[in-house]
């Protein structure tokens, strides 16, 4: 794995508006001409979005399989690193957990790993009351994680100064994936007794989360999906606005 530095990282900007690739059941009504739109601007994704062909700027690698109990069929260290491998353009930024689960998978340790990375060894786990305490860079901080993945993202933006941030695929309203069956939801729904038609667990910190950060830094936020239960925090636009 070629190890990338945090200029890197700046230099693959290009835009001023950021796509925020999101793993929810709308993001299989994105038509072709509105990925092209995406492609035109940056993007980051996360989780298992890696199982779209769609290629982002950036690609967070923190929880995917990280742990046992996190490993399913489809959802292995093995299938994470073969899905990224495919990558040509996109750069990784992997937030090293060991800090505080010492257990965790060493991804930047694997040879097998062809995507190149910025390895962020702290991963900041405290919760932090101010927003703009979240532009401090990365590689001195860690990446702040909240509640959700959705910090380190947004941490991410912030600090690489992006003006917009457009949300795709967040939709919260019910626990299902895009490369799932439509009544079909992941194993870690499942160990929590929900069903793919329930409401996300963390939905309500969130938009709670994302509302705050809107007020706080004036950046201009959006999200894609008219359904999305984000719109309680930001307002809608679609991909064909950012043409």
């Amino acid at each position: 794995m070629n190890k990338l530095t945090i200029d890197d990282i700046k230099a693959k900007k290009t835009s001023d508006t950021i796509f925020v690739l999101g793993s929810g059941y709308s993001v299989n009504k994105v038509k072709e001409e509105e990925w092209d739109i995406i492609k035109k601007h940056n993007s980051i994704a996360f989780n298992w979005f890696c199982k779209h062909p769609f290629e982002p700027t950036y690609f967070l690698i923190r929880e995917q399989a990280n742990l046992p109990s996190r490993v399913a069929r489809g959802e292995t260290v093995k299938d994470l690193i073969k899905l990224t491998n495919k990558y040509k353009d996109t750069v990784g930024i992997i937030s090293d957990v060991r800090k505080h689960t010492r257990t965790s998978y060493r991804y930047a340790h694997d040879s097998r790993m062809q995507l190149p990375c910025l390895v962020v060894k702290d991963d900041n786990s405290k919760r932090f009351k101010k927003i703009k305490n979240m532009r401090c860079d990365p590689t001195k901080t860690g990446l702040i994680h909240g509640t959700c993945t959705i910090y380190n993202v947004m941490h991410l933006a912030l600090f690489l100064d992006y003006k917009k941030i457009v949300f795709v695929g967040i939709d919260l309203y019910d626990s299902r994936y895009f490369w799932l069956k439509k009544n079909k939801t992941r194993h870690t729904v499942k160990k929590k007794k929900k069903k793919c038609k329930d409401r996300h667990e963390i939905a309500s910190r969130t938009i709670k989360f994302i509302r705050k950060f809107g007020r706080e830094t004036g950046l201009e936020l959006y999200v894609t999906n008219p359904k999305s239960l984000l719109k309680r925090a930001v307002p809608y636009k679609s991909i064909g606005d950012f043409a």
